[in-house]
C-alpha cells in the first residue's frame, strides 16, 4: 500500500510514504474525524490524500485547507482532525526532497 500527501498552495508538490505503521495510523486518524457543518470559506490550500492498495485501486480524500471537499462540490468543517493533520506533515517532514529543500 502506498500514501500520497498532494499539497498544493503557490507550489504544487507530492509526498509519498509506504510505512505500513504511517499508513495505519493516517486511516485511523481519518475514522476520528467529524464533519461539524457546511463552510462557505474557500481557500487556495489544496490538499489530498491518495490512498493506492496493492491491486492498484485508488481512493483520494481532497480537503480546502483543513476543511473536507465533499463529492458535491461543498467544503465541510471538521472537527477532531488534529492528529491526522500531525501525521500527514509528518509524511512530508519525512521525505527527502523536502528535507533537501529546508536545508
Amino acid at each position: 500500500m502506498e500514501l500520497i500527501f498532494h499539497h498544493w498552495t503557490e507550489t504544487a508538490a507530492d509526498y509519498e510514504t509506504r510505512d505500513e505503521t504511517v499508513i495505519a495510523g493516517v486511516l485511523q486518524a481519518l475514522r476520528d474525524v467529524s464533519v461539524e457543518s457546511e463552510s462557505s470559506i474557500v481557500s487556495t490550500d489544496n490538499r489530498g490524500l491518495t490512498f493506492v492498495t496493492a491491486q492498484g485501486d485508488t481512493y483520494s480524500f481532497w480537503f480546502d485547507k483543513r476543511r473536507f471537499e465533499g463529492v458535491d462540490g461543498r467544503c465541510y468543517v471538521l472537527s477532531e482532525d488534529e492528529k491526522l493533520w500531525e501525521l500527514v506533515w509528518g509524511i512530508r517532514a519525512a521525505d527527502p526532497d523536502y528535507q533537501d529543500l529546508m536545508r
